[in-house]
């Protein structure tokens, strides 16, 4: 597997335009480029892997016709897969919105560093050297190359390397901490470590957040298996409900931002969009957006990407400001049975395909959550970190795993055992309070095909 030069990309963007150029309908032809590199460190033990793999798509959007398949050799062999594309078409019922596709030509081809290794020794020798057995450490370096054409004259590139670091430690609950970014220099790369005072810490005096390598960071989030435990249930004065503070980003995704993905399954009979445009969420401190754009630390954000999966430029949307309903993501489809309850001028542009060529939908790409902070005495709350979440539209509630739980009492911090935390989103919304500093995390998230839901 082999990452494709920017003249072998836009000779692919030449044969797929070749394949559609004369159809009168809006047609959209993909490929897709993915190769990667990847090392886990466990004691005594490295795990390396490295490979990738190729997808090419046509989607119809007229006709309503989508077909997908991996590839291997797509220049030599176009006539072959497009054989393959024949007999493995899917038809869907998507209502096309009426917006011309792009005919501008963006190529964007991101250098790549050569030290994305840099770190593979020094987490060998911090695993290697602990006493604590059950930890592990990872360095993923990723490159996606997309190549979008459509029948209108349009053509998108864009090549962009990203790179993730994590580290994991004890048995369920674990403590894990994941950081990541786009790279595309050597110097990219060194700055990762400024992303570490973006990590989720509970601990009062900032221990981990101040750290200033991964191996300082690192050691001192393992420190965090060693607090004292208690029992919620056999402290006196249980009283069974706590304000939790939540220090990651699991929650401001499910409990918000699936709901601005506008919806191309049908919804259930009674069922209605969760939010509407000029809806008023009754506080008046919160500000959310989507903004591929952003940067932490000088670096841009794991769901950066320059343009969507039909080659029109992703822009910033804000979803909520002013206590109101503002804007959505968007794609190229309404689902007739939900024309009346969804609101047809919500823009294209926001939509994304995945890594293995699945239909595209509208899909966020980094959930931006800021406005009025306020101090808080965190005695007798709970502190989270979470890393499952998923939520219901049908009933407007949300369920977030606490894999990594902490209480505190008298000042002092403890673990407790993880928890799940339910509600509705309305409700969240509402009451929910931001505190000073800033999160940054990363993470995978599955949605269903929407011609496969």
């Amino acid at each position: 597997m082999a990452i494709k030069s920017k003249e072998e990309l836009e000779h692919i963007a030449s044969i797929l335009y070749d394949q559609i150029k004369n159809n009168k309908d809006r047609v959209v032809a993909r490929y897709s480029n993915v190769f990667f590199d990847n090392t886990q460190i466990l004691p005594g033990t490295e795990n390396k892997n490295s490979g990738g793999y190729q997808t090419y798509n046509v989607e119809f959007i007229d006709q309503k016709k989508f077909a997908s398949t991996n590839v291997t050799d797509l220049a030599t062999n176009i006539s072959e897969y497009n054989q393959i594309l024949s007999n493995n078409i899917l038809n869907f019922n998507f209502m096309p919105k009426n917006y011309e596709l792009p005919k501008s030509e963006n190529i964007f081809f991101e250098s790549i560093p050569k030290n994305f290794k840099m770190y593979d020794q020094e987490f060998k020798d911090f695993i290697n050297n602990s006493n604590f057995k059950n930890m592990s450490a990872y360095r993923s370096f990723i490159i996606e190359q997309k190549v979008i054409v459509n029948s209108n004259g349009g053509v998108a590139i864009q090549s962009i390397p990203y790179m993730d670091v994590g580290f994991s430690a004890g048995v369920y609950p674990i403590v894990l901490r994941e950081l990541g970014a786009v790279c595309r220099t050597d110097e990219d790369v060194e700055n990762l470590t400024k992303l570490i005072k973006y990590l989720p810490d509970p601990t009062p005096n900032g221990l981990i957040k101040n750290s200033k390598t991964f191996t300082e960071a690192f050691t001192n989030a393992q420190k965090l298996l060693d607090l004292n435990k208690i029992d919620l249930k056999k402290e006196n004065g249980f009283k069974g409900i706590y304000d939790i503070l939540f220090l990651d980003g699991v929650p401001v995704h499910e409990i918000l931002g699936h709901h601005f993905e506008e919806n191309l399954i049908s919804l259930y009979p009674g069922e209605s969009p969760s939010f509407s445009k000029g809806m008023e969420i009754g506080n008046n401190n919160l500000n959310l957006s989507d903004n591929p754009n952003i940067k932490i630390s000088g670096l841009n954000a794991k769901g950066f990407t320059y343009f969507d999966a039909y080659g029109r430029m992703r822009r910033k949307v804000t979803h909520i400001e002013d206590n109101q309903i503002k804007d959505f993501l968007g794609g190229e489809y309404i689902n007739p049975e939900n024309q009346e309850l969804v609101d047809t001028e919500i823009l294209p542009g926001q939509t994304n395909q995945d890594i293995y060529g699945s239909f595209p939908q509208p899909r966020m790409s980094c959930t931006v959550l800021d406005g009025k902070t306020k101090k808080i005495d965190l005695d007798g709350k709970i502190i989270a970190i979470s890393k499952y979440g998923e939520t219901n539209n049908k009933y407007k509630s949300y369920i977030v795993e606490l894999q990594e739980a902490y209480f505190v009492k008298n000042k002092e911090l403890f673990r407790i055992d993880p928890i799940i935390v339910s509600g509705g989103i309305y409700n969240a919304l509402k009451n929910m309070v931001l505190v000073d500093g800033y999160v940054y995390n990363i993470g995978k998230c599955t949605k269903p095909n929407p011609l496969n839901p």
